[in-house]
């Protein structure tokens, strides 16, 4: 097989090895827009779950406000009527603290929520910044195959020049040859 030959496998092979790369790297991207949307998604669906919990804990709130507002008038109303507004006010403080017990509950809800946006954030962003390592690997390998295959090309131009200034000089001690034995032939 002659140079040409191996050189157009080679450039074959290369070019093959190029194609399969953009490829990988189309479907990297794809992949990495997919996850993106997917994240956003997530994202908004445990935003939601966030607001509807901290709406749930100002309704618990003002509900402890307004207890506390009745306590208060009752505490007043019980220097003059202690006996009765006694058993009231406890209650009210039972109401209470049972209150604060829910709005802690909340608290630690919200908290969890926040835990795990925070996480699915934090998760989402790795994923597409080893997808944006990965395709800036291809990019670098798809780029040193690129190279290979100008030098490849460079090298095989190289040849075929080299192969014509040898048919070249072949053809001329050819001719030379023939020269000589006329030469020859003519004494």
């Amino acid at each position: 097989m002659s140079w040409q030959g191996i050189g157009d496998q080679h450039l074959d092979k290369t070019r093959a090895h190029i194609k399969t790369l953009e490829n990988h790297i189309y479907t990297l991207v794809d992949k990495k827009s997919e996850l993106k949307a997917s994240s956003e998604k997530q994202i908004k669906e445990l935003s939601d779950e966030k607001s509807t919990l901290e709406g749930n804990l100002k309704d618990l709130q003002a509900q402890k406000d307004e207890i506390n507002n009745q306590l208060t008038t009752l505490q007043a109303q019980s220097l003059s009527n202690d006996a009765d507004n006694k058993k009231s006010i406890e209650a009210l403080q039972d109401q209470i603290e049972k209150l604060n017990r829910e709005i802690e509950k909340k608290n630690i809800e919200v908290k969890g929520y926040k835990d795990r946006i925070t996480d699915a954030i934090n998760w989402k962003k790795q994923r597409l910044d080893e997808q944006d390592k990965e395709i800036a690997d291809l990019k670098d390998k798809l780029s040193k195959k690129e190279t290979e295959l100008k030098t490849e090309k460079d090298r095989n131009s190289e040849l075929e020049r080299a192969i014509e200034d040898a048919n070249q000089l072949r053809q001329d001690a050819e001719k030379t040859v023939e020269r000589v034995e006329k030469a020859i032939n003519a004494e």
